[in-house]
């Protein structure tokens, strides 16, 4: 289950609180929430896990769920605050806006006037090198005193290119998201087609580690950024995941992006919904929204006109750091040959930075970006990160699972959800899992392989075979707990 009594009682509060309402995956809805925590957090501090190891606070989701999983409800509940601002602060500038646009209007006029005398005098350079002189210097100094127009915020890019998405960060607002709920429009979008993946993928990785970026191009507009910060928060079906994952032969993992991803695929709710009403004002959203915008509304550290962030530092205290230590040291002992992160090793690698990261945007969302980061919050940092780390080992057991163990495994989840009542063929076809109602091959593999480890006993009498669950599958833990049932397949 999602550790969501490790979240601060403001966001756990909103989390549990709308999902009683819409249903989803817990931790769906929790993914939402920490991933506009992040993006409201992440330009106002960075995180030492010690001296010498000082990173931002970024923070990259992928959360996997089918179509249906009411993803696009929660993704716009949790990001309303963020966006309704961005909005705001767009519409409060735009007088301002319109008011420079005139006035560089005028400047270009004005420029172009003295470079057509520039042409004209240059007919004979040496005899008007002094005026030449003199309208080159004004140039010089127009450009440098050209007005410019306001930099509004821009929070969110969903298709965007690795180009576009420099350009927007090097010369507009610092702090944004790559934020889809349907990311096979990024993923299938022009920046990961496979010739230029492997260029969007360090590009995304220089932005997670908060390292400067520059982008030369004949063709278009070059730029460089300084102290830039991206949130990644994407939502997908698992054949979008298969396909990330296959990109010019595994580039994602290869290239080390997939490893600062904090992955989650929860069992999906849907068929279990009936409707349930809302409310028209929930006190625990409007708390949670209320904290965003004020986060959202302080003024970020930057230290000239193009917004170059320079945040400052949170320290752990004594204990905390000792904590992460302690995680770090634990993690660290199980990526080896034998070890029960070994086929994850990249994403384990990560986990503990990951988890100071999660601990500063804790800290910030409950007491601002001053102070030092408290014992209580890394241990509930690392609890979630802990977490991210052990669905990321489930999932990628589940990608790499041969269809027949998978069948089966969804086979008794639904057996035992009949709470181990005897089933035959025939209700498997009219109330079984979909996959294996139509498809006689792969149902009688999935009978078979159950009935080949005991879990179920085939029993026949005349024409009819009944199917039993082996009794000790049926207690009550057992039934209840969805990771012991997949233990046991």
């Amino acid at each position: 289950p999602y550790p969501v009594e490790a979240l601060p009682p403001l966001i756990r509060d909103a989390v549990v609180s709308y999902q009683e309402y819409g249903q989803q995956p817990m931790a769906l809805v929790a993914t939402s929430a920490l991933a506009n925590v992040a993006l409201a957090c992440q330009g106002l501090a960075d995180v030492a896990r010690d001296p010498q190891l000082v990173s931002p606070i970024s923070l990259s989701f992928i959360t996997i769920a089918e179509s249906g999983e009411r993803k696009t409800a929660a993704d716009k509940v949790f990001s309303a605050a963020a966006s309704e601002w961005e909005m705001e602060k767009y519409k409060d500038a735009q007088a301002e806006i319109e008011k420079v646009k005139g006035q560089l209007e005028a400047h270009k006029a004005k420029k172009a006037g003295v470079q057509n005398q520039i042409s004209k005098l240059a007919t004979d350079m040496k005899k008007n090198h002094l005026q030449l002189e003199t309208l080159g210097a004004q140039l010089e100094e127009w450009d440098a005193n050209a007005p410019r127009i306001p930099i509004t915020p821009s929070l969110f890019y969903e298709d965007v290119t690795q180009e576009k998405l420099a350009e927007k960060l090097a010369t507009g607002w610092p702090s944004a998201a790559l934020y889809s709920d349907e990311a096979a429009i990024v993923v299938g979008g022009h920046g990961f087609r496979e010739e230029r993946a492997l260029g969007f993928f360090g590009f995304l990785n220089r932005l997670w580690d908060g390292r400067n970026f520059k982008r030369d191009r004949i063709s278009a507009q070059s730029c460089f950024g300084v102290g830039r910060r991206l949130t990644c928060s994407l939502m997908m079906q698992v054949s979008v995941l298969r396909a990330l994952l296959g990109v010019s032969d595994g580039l994602s993992r290869n290239t080390g992006f997939m490893a600062r991803i904090l992955l989650a695929f929860p069992e999906s709710t849907m068929g279990t919904r009936e409707y349930r009403p809302g409310m028209a004002d929930n006190p625990n959203l409007r708390a949670f929204h209320s904290r965003i915008r004020a986060l959202l509304d302080q003024p970020l550290p930057v230290q000239d006109e193009s917004l170059t962030l320079v945040p400052p530092v949170l320290a752990l205290d004594a204990e905390a750091h000792g904590l992460w230590i302690a995680y770090y040291n634990d993690t660290e002992r199980q990526l080896g040959k034998l070890g029960i992160y070994e086929t994850i090793k990249d994403f384990a690698a990560k986990s503990a930075e990951n988890a100071a990261r999660i601990a500063a945007n804790l800290h910030i969302f409950e007491h601002g970006a001053e102070g030092v980061i408290s014992a209580g919050i890394m241990q509930r940092a690392i609890a979630l990160a802990a977490w991210y780390l052990e669905e990321t080992k489930r999932i990628f057991i589940h990608l790499e699972e041969p269809q027949d163990i998978g069948d089966a495994r969804l086979l008794q989840e639904w057996a035992l959800r009949r709470g181990g009542q005897s089933f035959t063929q025939r209700d498997v076809m009219q109330y079984g899992p979909n996959l294996l109602r139509k498809n006689q091959a792969r149902r009688l593999r999935a009978l078979e392989m159950l009935t080949a480890h005991h879990v179920i006993a085939a029993e026949t009498k005349g024409s009819r075979t009944a199917y039993h669950i082996n009794p000790a599958l049926t207690d009550d833990a057992t039934v209840a707990t969805a990771a012991t049932v997949r233990s046991k397949a």
